[in-house]
């Protein structure tokens, strides 16, 4: 994945944020814009909005600098809650990320168990159809008529089936995910520069929402940033005494002021 993201200028500078970036509309990928006689990257912008337009989405443009800051800073601060207080922003990340797969886990279940009775009751007609065949009850023909559609259903049910299974078991490696979390930010406390190893290694993907401007004219726009096993994490979800005194502006998430 890590090579598959590099992108080198022609003085063979590697882009370190290549691949990372998406829209937060459209999914697609933000492409970078480099700047030839300043020989620097200048920004990132929606691909679906530079190849088509404002009918299919907006630009969603972040400067190169600002995306460098906001993720460089939320990089040091998870780091910093580990090293202050880590067992209790252990054990935050487990609730929040319990919280929300609980829910998840138990959508989960119901549509297995409506799966597997549905199964059960494919094959309960299929027996029934072909005993009936058997006992010459219906033609060879009707039989071949209706049992494909019947078995084209039941191999549907089968690869939702096993994909509810994995999600389910998937949801109970939370704590697994959050230990393997730990170690790996931890190290990045003391972060003066980011580079595509430490981004490659850290972040899953980096999601940039369109500009808002408030009634005084400020611009803001959030930015959310998902991580490697733990994906993302509202700031304001961290938010405890043992760790207000380590960085106070946790209380709101990744958010770049514009002007």
């Amino acid at each position: 994945m890590m090579k598959a993201r590099r992108r080198e200028t022609g003085s063979h500078e590697v882009q370190p944020f290549a691949g990372l970036v998406k829209c937060a509309d459209c999914s697609s990928s933000l492409n970078l814009s480099y700047d030839g006689k300043r020989g620097r990257y200048t920004g990132c912008s929606c691909w679906v909005y530079k190849n088509y337009g404002k009918s299919r989405c907006t630009s969603h443009t972040i400067g190169r600098k600002t995306l460098n800051t906001l993720v460089l800073e939320d990089i040091r601060r998870n780091a910093r809650w580990t090293a202050v207080a880590e067992r209790d922003y252990a054990q935050m990340l487990l609730d929040a990320k319990q919280a929300q797969q609980r829910q998840d886990t138990e959508r989960q279940r119901r549509e297995l168990r409506r799966v597997e009775k549905r199964l059960g009751e494919l094959e309960k007609v299929s027996n029934k159809l072909y005993e009936d065949r058997a006992l010459e009850k219906i033609t060879e023909e009707r039989y071949q008529s209706m049992m494909p559609d019947y078995e084209q259903e039941r191999a549907a049910l089968l690869e939702t089936q096993k994909a509810l299974a994995e999600a389910i078991s998937a949801s109970e490696q939370v704590y697994d995910d959050v230990e393997a979390f730990l170690p790996l930010v931890r190290q990045y406390t003391d972060l003066q520069e980011l580079n595509a190893r430490i981004l490659n290694e850290l972040i899953e993907k980096i999601v940039v929402h369109e500009k808002e401007r408030s009634e005084d004219g400020t611009v803001t726009q959030q930015v959310d940033i998902y991580y490697k096993f733990i994906g993302y994490i509202d700031p304001a979800v961290m938010m405890d005494e043992a760790l207000s005194s380590a960085d106070s502006s946790n209380s709101a998430k990744p958010v770049a002021i514009i002007a």
